[in-house]
């Protein structure tokens, strides 16, 4: 009987083992194409339509760069010659006058033709179409109209504020300061000078008035007025020239400095009251 120690011993054929195989190698998982979605709140976008990975969204984006960094077709460019911008205006609706343009003009402007036909060949040069024109017309109107409104509102006040300083100054006697006051700045304000007169404040005016009239008084009465000498009334009364001062500072041309007679009017009032005689 064999040795079963003997058996397997090294060496032994019977005593060699399979050993074990080893497993074959996995194969390499395949490459996942990164997702690509577009946002939620952009994903209704008509332009957004098919584009369904970055490639196409990049292009897309190209595309439109290129689009934006050109000139609009039939756009003529700065330096185009007049008859090609000319033809722009046509396309575009300009009318061929000016004169064709249609205005509704807000009659209390008062505005001649010559300005409204500036006005016209203006929008006409730079291509406006009939209803710009009329639309630029009316919202200029309105503005011009608001701000005459807001300037007499201010001048209102001004002349309030004016006329209660100058019988606070000088009493009764407001109204014969008042006129030599404006006879003598009249008559010896230099015409370069005289539009300053109206960017004095009211208090500035009532300290000249005031001033201009202690000079009359102290000076100018005595010797004569230059305006005035003693004697010449013309042969009225001292109550007929007073009477006469009166009725035009009730009048348009001594009240409102912009009529064409105003500077005359205040001359002659401040005339009537450097008279001897007269007195208010």
């Amino acid at each position: 009987m064999p040795d079963p120690v003997a058996s397997a011993a090294p060496g032994s054929a019977s005593a060699t083992m399979p050993l074990p195989t080893a497993a074959p190698a996995a194969a390499p998982a395949p490459a996942v194409a990164p997702s690509f979605s577009i946002p939620k709140e952009y994903a209704d976008r008509p332009y957004l339509k098919g584009v369904d990975s970055p490639e196409k969204l990049f292009s897309m984006l190209d595309g439109a760069q290129k689009v934006i960094g050109e000139r609009p077709a039939g756009i003529p460019k700065p330096d185009a010659p007049q008859a090609e911008w000319d033809s722009f205006y046509r396309a575009m609706g300009r009318p061929e006058k000016a004169a064709d343009y249609q205005f509704e003009l807000d009659p209390s402007l008062k505005l001649d033709d010559k300005f409204v036909n500036s006005t016209k060949e203006i929008m006409h040069k730079y291509g406006l179409t009939p209803t710009q024109a009329k639309g630029i017309q009316k919202d200029f109107d309105a503005m011009m109209v608001a701000v005459a409104k807001e300037r007499g509102v201010e001048l209102a006040k001004q002349n309030t504020d004016f006329n209660k300083l100058a019988t606070d100054t000088f009493g009764a006697d407001r109204d014969k300061a008042i006129a030599t006051a404006k006879g003598l700045l009249d008559t010896f304000t230099p015409a370069a000078l005289k539009p300053e007169l109206a960017k004095l404040s009211n208090e500035n005016l009532i300290v000249l008035a005031s001033v201009l009239n202690g000079i009359n008084a102290k000076y100018i009465k005595s010797d004569g007025a230059p305006l005035a000498p003693p004697g010449s009334m013309g042969g009225k009364s001292g109550a007929d020239l007073r009477s006469e001062g009166q009725a035009l500072m009730g009048t348009k041309a001594y009240t409102d400095a912009f009529h064409p007679d105003h500077a005359k009017t205040v001359a002659r009032i401040a005339e009537i009251y450097k008279t001897p005689g007269v007195s208010s």
